[in-house]
């Protein structure tokens, strides 16, 4: 039976690959991006400050593909990527020893990592490399916690790690909150060990340390951070690069070539636009993002599963000889966990963030009980799983998204590029969008700069002085809606439909 489930976990995250092959995410696209400059001038001109290595890394596996089939091989890497991350899960479980842990560990792997459209395989983010970290991590945390305290264990454990570091900056704190759980779980004895795990940590994330401090003179550990707190938070100083205003009814802005040479210049250089930012505390401000973070984490466990799992949860509590004992029996993947989900709720609170946390919070609260405990609430499992089921599969979103993995998928963005080919329009030429920014794979493919955007994009229709105006700053088309609209001699060419 637990076969027919892993089958049925690799099956569901096959269809959502293959589903939406054709489909590139904005970030994804600035991985592409990071990648041409990895396979053009090396490791250093690919050190880029809001995008780790990783991902590039492997999407430069995909250079030699035609342009028609890269978003396909691209989806089979991240697809990869999610049988990687649930192997991890089952290394978890392996080393927790209960069985009965396995279909809310499934459950709750299906949540994480793949029904958020920018979570699974659907999406070219780094977000399943770090859920794989994370996983695998814990899994070396319960052997240590269990007694497995070889030196063999906490190399592993500072590899993995720090191998997720190069993945994403965020696995640098998060990082440090297990090794830290690991030098507790595993006692004095082994210190030296846990310090070990840490050496080979820091030694891996030196890697991208060192080069990206060298390229932006000064040390950094990636800016990721900075630049939430300035954009989510609060900020002092004036940005240097405003962004240029070519019109102004309706509002047209443009991304010059200091902003970045890439598809999508808003993606190319993060520390462009922020020049002149430094992050601020202000107490008022972070206590009222802490609010907004308090209403992203309800509204995200606010669903029939977790909702399932807190009566469950809370049922099997009150039931228990010895209520503490549960909640503290695995501190060392609740701990970390809380703490993951802490360090986000002051910043900022995304699904694909923390949903790996969340995952080996519940596992490591239900592990907290006996096997013989779970056996015993197996009626009462069964029948919040059925209710979940029920609930998910009447669903107006489930029901939806059913009704989209139905139909055929069509290569837009490939269409948009062939109209813009058939425009005249050559490689390298620069355009404007009209378009949500969602929406710039196509660019892409074309080979082309957006190099403008139409901030006020609601019924537009360019004008004669609107035209000459973004012919004036080397604009050779505006994508707009359902149309392409060629500035040299005012022509308009219809988009495919649904485009």
């Amino acid at each position: 039976m637990r076969n027919v489930a892993r089958a049925a976990v690799i099956a569901i995250g096959a269809l959502y690959a293959w589903h939406w092959r054709f489909y590139v995410n904005p970030d994804g696209v600035a991985y592409f991006d990071v990648a041409d400059a990895l396979l053009r001038r090396g490791w250093f001109a690919a050190m880029n400050d809001h995008r780790s290595p990783v991902v590039p890394l492997l999407l430069a596996l995909t250079n030699h593909v035609s342009p028609y089939y890269e978003s396909t091989a691209a989806h089979g890497i991240v697809f990869l990527m999610y049988c990687g991350a649930f192997v991890a899960l089952e290394r978890l479980l392996a080393a927790l020893r209960n069985d009965a842990l396995v279909p809310i560990a499934y459950l709750l792997f299906l949540w994480a990592c793949n029904f958020a459209l920018e979570t699974g395989p659907a999406s070219l983010t780094p977000d399943l490399l770090v859920a794989a970290a994370i996983f695998l991590g814990s899994a070396y945390l319960v052997r240590i916690a269990n007694g497995e305290r070889t030196w063999r264990i906490y190399l592993a454990l500072g590899t993995t790690l720090g191998l997720g570091y190069l993945s994403k900056e965020a696995m640098l704190p998060i990082g440090l909150f297990l090794l830290a759980a690991a030098a507790i779980a595993g006692g004095r004895k082994s210190l030296p060990r846990a310090s070990l795990a840490f050496a080979l940590f820091a030694a891996i994330a030196c890697f991208y340390i060192i080069l990206l401090s060298m390229k932006l003179g000064r040390f950094s550990t990636g800016e990721v951070s900075r630049y939430n707190l300035v954009m989510w938070v609060a900020s002092t100083g004036t940005p240097i690069h405003p962004r240029p205003v070519i019109v102004q009814h309706p509002l047209i802005v443009a991304y010059p070539d200091d902003a970045g040479r890439g598809t999508y210049a808003v993606h190319d250089d993060f520390g462009y636009w922020l020049a002149g930012l430094r992050p601020r505390f202000d107490a008022r401000a972070q206590l009222l993002r802490i609010r907004h973070s308090i209403g992203d984490y309800s509204a995200m466990l606010g669903t029939p599963l977790h909702f399932a799992l807190l009566v469950v949860f809370l049922a099997l509590l009150f039931a228990s000889p010895n209520i503490r004992e549960p909640l503290r029996r695995h501190w060392y993947l609740t701990a970390p966990a809380l703490a993951v989900l802490a360090m986000y709720g002051l910043v900022l609170v995304l699904p694909r963030y923390v949903s790996p946390s969340i995952a080996v919070l519940w596992i490591g609260l239900f592990a907290g009980f006996d096997a013989e405990t779970l056996r015993r609430a197996r009626p009462l499992l069964t029948a919040g799983a059925v209710a979940v089921f029920l609930a998910l599969a009447t669903s107006r979103d489930t029901l939806s998204e059913l009704e989209m993995l139905r139909r055929d998928p069509v290569p837009h963005d490939w269409l948009i590029a062939q109209r813009l080919r058939q425009a005249g329009i050559q490689s390298g030429d620069r355009v404007a969008v009209a378009a949500p920014p969602s929406i710039c794979y196509w660019a892409r493919l074309a080979q082309v700069r957006i190099a403008a955007e139409v901030v006020e994009r609601d019924h537009f229709s360019p004008t004669a002085a609107t035209t000459e105006a973004l012919r004036r700053f080397g604009i050779r088309a505006i994508v707009a809606g359902d149309s392409v609209y060629v500035v040299s001699d005012a022509k308009r060419i219809t988009l495919p439909s649904g485009s």
